[in-house]
C-alpha cells in the first residue's frame, strides 16, 4: 500500500538540479515505513508523523552527491530531521527514509556548501 505525501516544486527543481517534473508526487510505501521503523526507530516514533510537513516546508533541501535522490531537511528544536526522496526503478517517486541528522553530518553539509535554503521554508 502506498500513499501520497507530497510533490515535487519548483524550489525543487531549481535547487536541486533534478529531472524530476514540477508537480511529479512522492508517495509513501509500506516498505519504507518499515526500513524506517527498522533501521532509525526512535527517529520514526517523534518524527514519522511530520512527514508530509517536512517535504511541504523544509527549511533546507540537499541533492544526496551520489544518488539522484533530494534531501528536505526541517529543524526541530535541536533536530536537523532529513526525509529523503528517490525514484524507484518504474519512475515513481519515493519517501525512502527519515532520520535525525547527527552533528557530524550537519557540519560536513554545512561545509561542503550541501544544505541549500529552502524558499518555501517559514524560517
Amino acid at each position: 500500500m502506498r500513499r501520497p505525501v507530497g510533490w515535487i516544486s519548483q524550489d525543487v527543481i531549481e535547487i536541486t538540479g533534478t529531472g524530476w517534473a514540477v508537480g511529479d508526487r512522492i508517495f509513501l510505501g509500506d516498505d519504507n515505513i518499515e526500513h524506517m521503523k527498522n533501521a532509525h526507530e526512535d527517529d520514526y516514533l517523534l518524527y514519522g508523523d511530520k512527514i508530509e510537513d517536512i517535504i511541504a516546508v523544509p527549511d533546507f533541501l540537499a541533492k544526496h552527491p551520489n544518488k539522484v535522490s533530494v534531501e528536505y531537511i526541517k529543524i526541530f528544536g535541536a533536530d536537523y530531521v532529513l526525509v529523503a526522496v528517490r525514484g524507484s526503478s518504474t519512475g515513481t517517486l519515493y519517501v525512502r527514509t527519515l532520520f535525525v541528522m547527527n552533528s557530524v553530518k550537519v557540519d560536513v553539509y554545512r561545509k561542503r556548501g550541501y544544505l541549500k535554503p529552502a524558499r518555501s521554508s517559514r524560517a
